[in-house]
């Protein structure tokens, strides 16, 4: 018989392995050797695939690990963390599309590229370069905390922490530096593509397999007590 983190630990890096392949491809078959390629997929992501990519990049190690406990801890309050995530939503709308046609049309390839432009100032760029990086330093971390905790987890402290997280990190490392944006959004948008399929089965299909309706699922939370 299996031992379950053998199980586990077999799932998880088996899927690892197919997203990496399928990112691969998808990097051989679109990268052309071009920065517009590494930065910005060749400015030619779909709709679709955009779509899908954003979903899977916003629900995060710390959408499913941090946020559900602190939300547990803290309760209520915790729903200002939401808000930013919709307040962004409604500027990107405004602002998104009109930063994509002018950085198509001067070629600007990150933020640092558009306020060196448009200010005409090699400081003001270096400072909008320096502040990206700089913030995105706690949010990888904050990421790869998460992938370390899940691989720790699911293989029953058969893995140390710190070999975890390396491992997390070595994978984030690989899929960035050899495909840049193309590697990415194919891979989010994949596991995009499985969360969303997943989200509608729970929602649809496991009520009906578990309580055997929708009217039955209702009136078991109607009438479910906590225990005291």
């Amino acid at each position: 018989m299996i031992e379950p983190e053998v199980l586990a630990l077999t799932i998880i890096f088996g899927w690892l392995a197919l997203t990496f392949g399928y990112g691969y491809i998808a990097t051989k078959k679109k990268m052309k050797g071009r920065a517009t390629e590494w930065f910005v997929a060749g400015r030619k992501l779909g709709l679709l695939v955009l779509w899908l990519s954003l979903g899977a990049n916003i629900y995060s190690s710390y959408t499913f690990l941090g946020l559900p406990g602190l939300a547990a801890r803290e309760g209520f309050s915790v729903w200002a963390i939401t808000l930013y995530g919709m307040i962004s939503y409604l500027i990107g709308f405004w602002l998104i599309p009109r930063l994509w046609r002018d950085a198509k049309k001067r070629g600007w390839l990150t933020l640092a590229d558009a306020f060196r432009d448009l200010y005409n100032s090699k400081f003001v760029a270096g400072f909008v370069a320096l502040t990206g990086a700089l913030w995105s330093i706690p949010y990888v971390q904050l990421q790869i905390q998460g992938m370390g905790y899940i691989i720790e987890v699911s293989g029953y402290g058969y893995i140390e922490p710190l070999t975890a997280k390396l491992i997390a990190f070595s994978l984030l490392a690989v899929f960035v530096v050899i495909g840049g944006l193309v590697s990415v959004t194919s891979i989010n948008a994949l596991q995009g593509a499985i969360m969303l399929i997943a989200i509608w089965f729970i929602g649809i299909v496991s009520p009906i397999i578990a309580f055997g309706g929708y009217d039955k699922l209702f009136s078991t939370l109607m009438n479910y007590s906590p225990p005291a």
